[in-house]
């Protein structure tokens, strides 16, 4: 199963109102390094299996989650694969698009770094 990534400007045009998005960082003790993306939720890589279906509540009305890390070569992804394989499977699923945050919080802050879609 591939998930899809999607770049900083296609998350931002999201968030802007294209698409009702849930944003899910999975950093773990990293997570308020350089800050954060506005709006994102923070689910920790180390226990995201034991929060697994807080997050499906939480994201329930979106019609996009984008998961990322610091540079979403790991974590990001891994957390990607699990959630969609897993909400898939449930009644409730309607299909909602599963993605990666291309390059991550890193790429996030290069493009946005002194914009109001940065939280610290």
């Amino acid at each position: 199963m591939m998930t899809t990534a999607i770049s900083p400007t296609t998350l931002r045009t999201w968030m802007d109102g294209a698409k009702r998005v849930c944003v899910v960082d999975v950093r773990d003790d990293d997570y308020n390094q350089g800050g954060h993306i506005r709006g994102a939720v923070n689910f920790p890589s180390a226990n995201f299996t034991k929060s697994f279906e807080d997050l499906v509540e939480t994201s329930a009305s979106a019609e996009a989650v984008v998961f990322h890390c610091q540079f979403s070569q790991v974590r990001g992804p891994q957390c990607a694969r699990y959630y969609e394989s897993k909400i898939k499977a449930l009644d409730s699923f309607k299909g909602q698009e599963v993605c990666v945050l291309s390059g991550g919080f890193n790429s996030w802050y290069d493009e946005f770094a002194c914009t109001k879609y940065i939280e610290r």
